[in-house]
């Protein structure tokens, strides 16, 4: 039997339903909505803040993915509290046409988590959000608006979420921005990574779902990381686009990995299955691998091989 609740609004169901009956006989528009829902995900934020990080602006990297990894974590929690399955998995009339993780079974709560509130939904209001805090430019609203529309509508669109998912995703992404920007303009930020990751600890005692697991993973890799990076590292930005995507690349095999490669002393069913310690492991390897490419990786930011386009 599958845990969660199920709570909706008729209206919501209706609206599913049509949506989805107009893409019965269009299975490209399918295939552009499911490329279109891959932008509200966290890996594609990750890449934009890692090019950033690695480049172009290393402090307004910082800021924009501790506003996000808090966003994805309280998201986390909040999802496990509410427990609201998907809406595929109470209303017959519902498809799943994208799964949210396709290694696991569209009805395994662990791999494709609760509903409420929506993640992507949450990712990219975050994001749209933080940019615009820090550089005021009203293109980024515009823009970065009409993206945020077009990823929450696949979401409604793929049946994976009720649009008052949406809503509340919107609202915890923006809030959460918004309040973290303030606290690290204000106060110190080994304070406020303090808070927040004593803030994400009771998610260990209720939470089944690998998201909470991962993103909390990653805050605390990325705030361990940016601490000992600061104080050990201190790598330089360069608006070098060759070396940015060389950093860049390399950060990602790393992170790929570190992550892949802790898995292999394990089974599979060992991995998946719903309990702490799992959980906790997937914790560990997330987070170690966030370290490892924050504030490890950078020191080799010195050495030739990410100079190589300087040379005359």
């Amino acid at each position: 039997m599958m845990i969660g609740q199920t709570f909706q609004f008729p209206v919501e169901i209706t609206l599913i339903e049509w949506i989805q009956q107009m893409l019965l006989n269009a299975p490209s528009i399918v295939t552009i909505l499911s490329l279109l829902t891959e932008l509200g995900d966290a890996a594609v934020a990750a890449v934009f803040i890692g090019f950033l990080y690695f480049g172009y602006d290393k402090k307004s990297a910082i800021c924009l993915a501790i506003q996000s990894l808090a966003s994805m974590s309280f998201n986390g929690i909040i999802k496990n509290l509410v427990m609201r399955r998907r809406p595929y998995f109470d209303n017959e009339g519902i498809e799943c046409l994208k799964a949210v993780d396709d290694s696991y079974d569209i009805y395994d709560i662990a791999g494709q988590g609760f509903s409420f509130p929506s993640g992507h939904a949450t990712n990219s209001g975050s994001l749209v959000a933080s940019l615009y805090l820090l550089f005021r430019d009203r293109k980024i609203l515009t823009c970065g608006g009409m993206l945020v529309f077009l990823v929450c509508l696949t979401r409604i669109a793929l049946g994976v979420h009720y649009p008052s998912d949406i809503l509340a995703g919107l609202l915890l992404g923006i809030f959460t921005s918004i309040l973290v920007y303030y606290l690290l303009d204000h106060y110190d930020k080994k304070k406020i990574y303090l808070i927040l990751l004593l803030a994400g600890l009771p998610g260990f005692y209720f939470c089944h779902s690998n998201d909470f697991y991962s993103s909390y993973g990653l805050l605390i890799g990325f705030t361990m990381g940016d601490l000992f990076e600061d104080r050990f590292v201190g790598f330089e930005s360069t608006q070098n686009f060759f070396r940015i995507v060389l950093r860049l690349m390399g950060g990602i095999a790393i992170f790929t990995i570190v992550a892949g490669g802790l898995k292999l002393p394990f089974s599979v069913i060992f991995l998946e299955t719903d309990a702490f310690l799992p959980h906790l492991y997937r914790c560990f390897r997330y987070g170690l691998a966030c370290f490892i490419v924050i504030g490890i990786y950078p020191y080799l930011f010195r050495y030739d091989i990410f100079k190589l386009n300087d040379r005359k």
